[in-house]
């Protein structure tokens, strides 16, 4: 019976590697952290189209100016020598930003003048004036060189979605890289059950032989040191059936945590139920190399960021050049003692206005911002160029190496399987030969501890085997394929849609707070 890590009285649950699996994909912390990380960086890619959004901006501004005019400002004003105003301004438009970098602005502007200055047309004449004025239309500034275009304007959106494929691609990688480990950790704490087993079935042989040795030695048929070197054979089994015992407890610990689980919400411990297979995968390195190419996290985030490095290539090429910006508007203006009458003028379309011109902004150090943002930029091209190749490298010898440790592991259980039949049979006639007095007890322990040996790397070279196949798969991209999990990023948004619509769980109670022992006061020495 395998001891338990949670204590020997604990139920012990059987558990398939699919099972496990699902277990892990449900409660690991470390990929639900991953989760929301990733709808993060889709939520900043959704964000970045609020560039193009349209804006809806008004202002409202009251204005009071009293002031003795000077004689040049009387000439201009009629003779007025204190200006007295009270003005009203309202402001009311659209603006946005468009894909080709210009910016438009559609509105319509209200003032109010209300002053003591007099009409110079004929009539009677006022004592104030009380005029408002209108005028809607349309302005647009397009650049032409820097910030113009495509290549600009959309350069952060286009790096927001590059960062949000990327964000799905690691959380692929970290599904694949926890399944891995918990597949890996599901197989470790197989071969420590296996060799607990076997040192079971070890003690029962070592005790059998000292419980013959000390009947022979009381019968006379054998000398007391017989029974000492049973009793040894007895006490180093026991000790290395406490080692795999402690290698038990750290391997179901490592089991736990990939699960999520804590010893204080789990009551039991798991029993493993499944044998590693040793079918070898019908794979071959090209097939192998084509799935890498497409499946491959780390190859598909390393080109992501070279797609990055050109779009910022791109940008600061469109910062190096001048600046020259096309400026345009038109509109129609309408006056009216009440805003009614100054928007009928409008509507009448006879008072029209309009501009076109340009701005030309040159650097008189040649652009040094612009220059080195640029150098810098070529260099961080040719540095990702050269980590991507770096990466395919190394997934070529990864892929190289699992599919020869595979072929060579397998052949190794071959040998083991041999070389067990052999000590098992070895085992039984010398046990035999024992029973009669043909040999010694000491000679049946060494049989019998070969026969652990290779029993122990027959299951270590099974475990090895998966393990193998764990890296292939893993270095193909392929893990989440192979376990028919794989998914869309459609697929991902509604899991996260589901985890968010949860209520997030209650918080741990916090420790007690430490108390700090009450130090006795310091005896004063007694005076002299």
């Amino acid at each position: 019976m395998l001891a338990s890590p949670l204590g020997a009285a604990e139920r012990k649950v059987p558990l398939k590697l699919e099972e496990y699996l699902r277990i892990v994909v449900a409660g690991n912390e470390t990929l639900q952290a991953q989760l929301f990380g990733t709808e993060a960086s889709r939520q900043r890619a959704l964000a970045e189209r609020g560039a193009f959004e349209p804006e809806w901006v008004s202002s409202a501004a009251r204005e009071a100016n009293k002031r003795p005019n000077s004689v040049e400002q009387q000439r201009s004003l009629g003779g007025i020598p204190i200006l007295d105003e009270r003005n009203n301004r309202f402001d009311s438009a659209i603006e946005s930003n468009t894909p080709t970098g210009a910016k438009i602005r559609l509105g319509y502007t209200l003032n109010n003048f209300n002053n003591n200055l007099t009409p110079l047309s004929a009539g009677t004449p006022l004592t104030r004036t009380d005029e408002w004025q209108s005028f809607a239309g349309v302005t647009l500034t397009q650049p032409l060189l820097k910030n113009g275009g495509t290549a600009a304007a959309l350069a952060a959106l286009r790096i927001a979605a590059i960062n949000s494929e990327s964000a799905f691609q690691e959380y692929r990688r970290q599904l694949m890289v926890t399944l891995s480990q918990a597949e890996a950790a599901y197989w470790s704490v197989y071969f420590a059950q296996e060799q607990i087993r076997f040192l079971d079935e070890s003690v029962a042989v070592a005790e059998s032989i000292l419980a013959d040795s000390r009947e022979k030695v009381k019968a006379g048929k054998a000398a007391e040191i017989e029974v000492l070197e049973a009793e040894a054979g007895v006490a180093l089994r026991h000790t290395k059936r406490n080692e795999a015992l402690q290698r038990y407890n750290e391997t179901m610990g490592q089991l736990f945590v990939l699960a999520g689980q804590s010893p204080r919400e789990q009551k039991s411990s798991y029993l493993i139920t499944e044998e590693p297979g040793v079918v070898l995968p019908d794979v071959a390195y090209e097939a192998s190399w084509r799935s890498a190419v497409d499946l491959n996290p780390d190859l598909i985030i390393q080109r992501r960021k070279l797609d990055e490095a050109y779009v910022r290539l791109g940008f600061a090429r469109n910062q190096r050049l001048p600046e020259l910006n096309l400026k345009a508007s038109a509109g129609l203006n309408g006056l009216g003692s009440s805003p009614g009458e100054s928007w009928d003028e409008v509507t009448t379309g006879d008072f029209r206005s309009w501009s076109l011109g340009a701005e030309f902004r040159l650097p008189l150090g040649g652009g040094v911002r612009g220059r080195h943002e640029l150098a810098a930029m070529d260099a961080t091209v040719r540095q990702t160029q050269l980590q991507l190749r770096g990466i395919e490298t190394q997934l070529a010898n990864a892929l190289f190496t699992s599919l020869k440790k595979l072929r060579h592991t397998r052949a190794t259980i071959d040998d083991y399987d041999t070389m067990v039949r052999f000590n098992e049979r070895l085992l039984k006639s010398e046990r035999e030969r024992l029973g009669v007095g043909k040999i010694e007890a000491r000679h049946v322990l060494e049989v019998e501890a070969g026969l652990f040996e290779v029993r122990q790397g027959m299951a270590d070279a099974r475990v090895q085997f998966k393990r193998a196949t764990i890296e292939l798969f893993l270095a193909e991209g392929s893990t989440l394929k192979r376990r028919g999990i794989d998914f869309t990023p459609n697929d991902l948004r509604a899991q996260t849609q589901r985890l968010l619509a949860t209520k997030p769980p209650r918080k741990a109670p916090p420790p007690a707070a430490y108390v700090p022992a009450k130090v006795p006061p310091r005896e004063k020495p007694p005076r002299r």
